[in-house]
């Protein structure tokens, strides 16, 4: 059976793969790009959850939805849930592609586009279950 490194010389072996210089590492500057090209993706997944939530939200509230394409699924589904639900999940199959393929200006204005969407939704809760009310 074979022994992994040791003492100073893992240390210096660990040292090496860190800092970028070792064979087959991708680097500091590398890994952190990745990193932030993660938390884009990360963003898009959490903002289409919280379109998810706030939608279901103002239709609980009365409100119709607004995006022809959504509203057509929710009119085909028995559950709202489950027709958001198959949205959201090609939505994320695509911007996963997206972010694979590198384009992440794309990504950076789709998430400005959903957080202005969740800030609508919420307008709309507020708007709806104000004239319900009075």
């Amino acid at each position: 059976m074979r022994r992994g490194k040791e003492g100073p010389v893992a240390l210096a072996y660990a040292s090496r793969i860190f800092s970028g210089t070792g064979t087959g590492t991708i680097g500091a500057r590398r890994a952190k790009t990745l990193v932030c090209l993660g938390m884009i993706l990360l963003a898009f997944i959490c903002l289409q959850v919280m379109d998810t939530l706030t939608t279901l939200l103002f239709l609980h509230n009365g409100v119709a939805e607004a995006n022809p394409l959504i509203r057509g699924a929710l009119a085909g589904s028995a559950h709202p849930g489950i027709a958001l639900a198959l949205a959201k999940t090609v939505a994320i199959a695509l911007a996963t592609f997206a972010w694979r393929s590198g384009r992440t200006g794309l990504l950076r204005k789709v998430n400005l586009l959903f957080a202005l969407c969740v800030v609508w939704n919420l307008l709309a809760t507020l708007v709806g279950s104000a004239t319900a009310a009075g």
